[in-house]
């Protein structure tokens, strides 16, 4: 089924993600990591779109990024997928083996306010989410990790609304079991992250609808 049209939508923040298909590990080693950080620089070098946030996990990657325009994130992702997933396969003698990437990156707009703390935190916890460090601040592919000890693989620009004070506390607080539902439930989903008035008022603009997905429920007979 082709996309539905989007509207253009302008000075939005969006969640951006992907995954290597059938679970195979992207980032064996750090110069898998380095040779990812450098098409990305690449490609950012020559975009308007900025990285606010992000986390690099072995077989996926989350970004939180802003753009002028849809299009310029979209033009982005797509020079810069197909350029790191040809070199990833060259590299590793994988070509003509498949795709690498299990199809379109998600990109999901994010209201510049409380949600953009949600999202950042959920972002950069996810490798502690997972055990795989005591602290978010060590993971070291991710933007805690750069902004602590102010090494920028990836550039990072400046939060459009400033961070609480606390925030590497807060990251290293694990979120509510519904908050995670409700986060991985509009990125599944494509859906905006934020108030409810706001993410009505965005939808449209990203072709996106906001049904339930499924077959509605049939409506009981009426009382004879």
């Amino acid at each position: 089924m082709p996309r539905r049209p989007r509207h253009e939508l302008t000075g939005v923040v969006f969640h951006v993600m992907n995954r290597a298909v059938r679970g195979t590990t992207l980032f064996h080693t750090k110069r898998d990591f380095y040779a990812f950080t450098s098409t990305l620089c690449e490609g950012l070098a020559q975009s308007t779109v900025e990285v606010i946030s992000y986390e690099v996990l072995d077989n996926h990657f989350h970004f939180v990024m802003t753009c002028p325009r849809v299009a310029d994130l979209s033009d982005l992702m797509h020079w810069f997928q197909g350029k790191h997933a040809n070199n990833w396969a060259g590299a590793h003698r994988a070509r003509g083996r498949g795709y690498v990437y299990q199809g379109r990156f998600k990109a999901v707009p994010v209201q510049t306010s409380h949600s953009l703390f949600r999202v950042c935190r959920y972002v950069e916890r996810n490798a502690l989410r997972k055990n795989l460090v005591a602290a978010a601040e060590d993971w070291a592919w991710g933007s805690l990790y750069a902004r602590c000890n102010n090494i920028h693989p990836i550039p990072l620009a400046e939060w459009p609304i400033p961070p609480p004070s606390n925030w590497i506390e807060l990251v290293n607080t694990p979120q509510t079991a519904e908050e995670l539902a409700d986060l991985r439930n509009c990125i599944n989903r494509d859906q905006p992250i934020g108030d409810p008035d706001w993410v009505k008022a965005v939808a449209p603009f990203m072709g996106l609808t906001l049904r339930p997905r499924g077959r509605p429920k049939r409506s009981p007979a009426p009382f004879p």
